[in-house]
């Protein structure tokens, strides 16, 4: 059997402590990773370092705190 694993690209997590050092580097990347609960309640500078990642690469959610299709609820004061 000669199974092949699709290339998926690469890519990196995004945390704002390196978020401006990212997009200076300009890195060759196929997509960046974030975790929605760590940009969700942030506005000024960390949201411009947001949106110029955004525009820059794609973007793929993982999030560790939304319990979507787990036993508990959705934490929706997360999200007001």
């Amino acid at each position: 059997m000669n199974a092949r694993i699709p290339d998926g690209g690469v890519g990196v997590l995004l945390l704002h402590e390196y978020a401006e050092a990212l997009l200076a580097a300009d890195p060759s990347l196929d997509f960046i990773e974030v975790m929605p609960e760590n940009w969700a309640r942030f506005g000024g500078r960390r949201r411009r370092l947001f949106d110029a990642c955004r525009e820059r690469w794609p973007m793929v959610g993982h999030s560790i705190s939304l319990s979507i299709g787990g036993p508990e609820p959705l934490d929706e004061e997360l999200w007001r």
